[in-house]
């Protein structure tokens, strides 16, 4: 592909994604559909055929508690928690003969979690108040009337938002907007105006972590630093707390529905970072709504509270999503 692109006289380092993005050229665009594709083909479509077990008809996943660095619980053979976000490939997961889906979903929850971390007012009061934080967050970095924020600055401002959480530099903030490093950079100096206790509660998380050798969730549960980690140190220190406390608020979450669903044949069949999926018979779906509802929300509270939590949830005959 390199080659390729060098004939056609562009000269890039990479091939990937975030390079071909940027090209112009039609060889260039149709290589991130080819990519996408034959990524789907493979991480997805074959390996969800073979989990496809011959007696039950079903597919079957293995479940790892700590999984990932964050210690997220994560699915390998095949991975079910890549599915597509496109509800065409959610589709394909059917609940059987009498039963429903119930898909409760944290709304934002990792930002809740840094509005708890903290202590910024504004931040605090958005969540409380249940209002909009990305329209929010656009019409101030953007300087524009509330109502006159587009979807578009909308979009933008949510970005801006999880850049912050993640630690991401003005360099790949600018990449993921398509502006300039200046702008970016303008945004990010933009937000920490905005939102002054989060510019401060980073830089602490982060310089904690490098003088004690490690990271931590609000349960207390450490990442001690490997010499991969203490090369990203900065964002590590920044993301672990937060990241790592959503990953102990699901598997609580997890706890507080099982003891619920387990005695009525209904049963959690997946989790994808911060949401559940269950499956449960249609005459009791309303009912195990109610339950997921508030014992998620009680799971999140044991943790962020006074921050309010929200779940959202829905229901049908096939895995979906808000």
């Amino acid at each position: 592909v390199k080659n390729v692109l060098h004939a056609l006289g562009i000269k890039v380092s990479s091939t990937g994604k975030e390079t071909l993005e940027i090209i112009k050229h039609p060889f260039a665009q149709k290589m991130i559909i080819y990519k996408s594709a034959s990524w789907l083909l493979s991480h997805f479509i074959e390996n969800l055929k073979e989990s496809i077990d011959e007696k039950s008809g079903r597919g079957h996943a293995t479940f790892q508690q700590i999984g990932s660095i964050t210690g997220r619980v994560i699915t390998v053979k095949p991975k079910f928690q890549e599915v597509p976000k496109e509800q065409q490939y959610r589709n394909l997961f059917i609940a059987p003969p009498g039963y429903e889906i119930i898909t409760a979903d944290y709304s934002q929850i990792e930002l809740r979690i840094l509005a708890y971390l903290s202590k910024d007012k504004q931040l605090l009061k958005i969540f409380n108040k249940k209002q909009d934080l990305h329209r929010i967050t656009a019409s101030k970095i953007f300087k524009i009337n509330i109502k006159k924020v587009t979807e578009e600055q909308r979009d933008a401002a949510k970005r801006i938002n999880f850049a912050i959480l993640y630690g991401r530099s003005p360099q790949n903030l600018s990449q993921d907007l398509n502006i300039s490093v200046k702008k970016a950079n303008s945004f990010i100096n933009n937000y920490f105006d905005i939102f002054p206790g989060v510019k401060s509660t980073l830089t602490k998380l982060s310089n904690d972590a490098m003088k004690k050798g490690y990271a931590e969730t609000l349960l207390g549960r450490k990442m001690y630093l490997d010499e991969d980690t203490k090369k990203r140190i900065h964002s590590v220190g920044k993301n672990y707390p937060v990241q790592g406390t959503c990953a102990d608020i699901i598997k609580k979450a997890i706890f507080n529905v099982n003891k619920y669903l387990k005695p009525h044949g209904a049963r959690i069949i997946n989790t994808v970072h911060d949401e559940l999926v269950i499956e449960c018979k249609k005459s009791e779906v309303i009912r195990f709504k109610e339950v997921v509802d508030r014992e998620m929300k009680k799971a999140a509270s044991f943790f962020i509270d006074p921050v309010r939590v929200e779940v959202e949830i829905v229901i049908g005959n096939v895995w979906q999503k808000k």
